[in-house]
């Protein structure tokens, strides 16, 4: 699989993985600039990690793409991490919240008399409970995201078969050997030229067709956003015009 495939393929999962949660625990966890980031990097980790590895600095001997980071170990020490980060940042989104909240409330007795701020403060509240989840850690959730994303990618590279790699070092301490290029830059053209042809012999491309449908899901996210920017911009000039 592809760039776009990556993209494509793990933001749609993700997001149904997102609506499924919704459905089952009634937390509501919106995409935002933010939570794109972690998807999209951890799409590719695995690829950002082991090609310039494997197809570059050791182009020569093992010449192959698929490494360390497309091992279960790897995404399992990843995972660890990214709990840790996870946990860290809720603590910390904890202590600032409770400050906010006593200084809140100290200025509501001073400035609150008689006005309207108190309904919309606790529907905001109300609001970020929603959007927090999983324990009231907004913010950190983007690291499960991120390892999610990550493993993902093994999924989507069909690891399972390549046991030797899916499973290091159960299988012994040595990866499968790739074919070695007259140079690295080849073994890049190969991929982007194999990937855009769509039969394999008598067969449809596997690359290709994930590459067609990582394609079309970011095309389809695009143009969601483009068109709630259209009305967003068309809303605010309505606001303007009005006063």
């Amino acid at each position: 699989m592809f760039v776009f495939g990556h993209l494509g393929v793990t933001l749609g999962v993700v997001f149904l993985a997102l609506r499924l949660l919704k459905l089952r625990t009634k937390l509501e966890i919106k995409f935002n600039r933010r939570l794109y980031l972690f998807v999209f990097t951890g799409s590719l980790l695995p690829d950002l990690i082991d090609k310039p590895v494997g197809e570059i600095l050791l182009a020569g001997s093992i010449s192959n793409g698929r490494i360390f980071a497309h091992t279960l170990l790897f995404n399992f020490l990843l995972l660890l991490f990214c709990l840790w980060l996870y946990k860290r940042s809720g603590s910390r989104e904890g202590r600032e919240g409770s400050r906010e909240e006593r200084e809140g409330r100290e200025g509501s007795r001073e400035e609150r008399e008689g006005r309207e701020g108190s309904r919309e403060e606790r529907e905001g509240r109300e609001g970020s409970r929603e959007e927090r989840g999983l324990g009231g850690n907004k913010n950190g959730f983007g690291f499960l995201l991120f390892s999610f994303a990550s493993f993902l990618h093994l999924c989507e590279d069909r690891m399972w078969l390549t046991p030797e790699t899916l499973f290091f070092p159960v299988f012994g301490f040595e990866f499968p050997q790739g074919a070695v290029e007259s140079h690295w830059w080849d073994f890049f053209l190969g991929c982007f030229f194999g990937t855009y042809s769509p039969l394999r012999g008598a067969e449809l491309s596997y690359v290709f067709v994930s590459e067609m449908v990582g394609f079309s899901v970011l095309l389809a996210f695009g143009l969601h956003h483009f068109h709630s920017f259209i009305l967003r911009y068309r809303m605010s000039n309505q606001r303007w015009s009005s006063r």
